[in-house]
């Protein structure tokens, strides 16, 4: 989070945008102080979840993150943009859809 603010500090935000990991701000317990301070800068957040001690891009809810938190945290930043699941290969897509309803 120290290098995002520094980096923001000198960068023209309305052109450079920050990529929420969902996975990778799990594994750094970071995810949803990443989300309230970088609200308006966040595009195309890569979700996935994990275990929250390795990267396994697994589909939304087979790990430890808080997914009704996250999707709370995202309408209070007004994230409206697209999404993008970051999934490993033996995610399938009933899972994805089991999720997503």
């Amino acid at each position: 989070m120290e290098e995002c603010n520094i980096l923001f500090e000198h960068i023209d935000t309305s052109i450079v945008k920050l990529t929420l990991d969902t996975g990778h701000g799990n594994l750094c317990d970071c995810l949803h102080d990443l989300v309230a301070t970088f609200s308006e800068r966040l595009a195309f957040p890569h979700l996935h979840d994990n275990n929250g001690i390795k990267d396994q891009h697994f589909v939304p809810g087979r790990g430890t993150i808080d997914w009704k938190r996250l999707i709370s945290d995202l309408d209070r930043a007004g994230y409206i943009g697209p999404l993008n699941f970051e999934l490993r290969e033996e995610a399938t897509l009933f899972e994805l859809k089991k999720t997503l309803a």
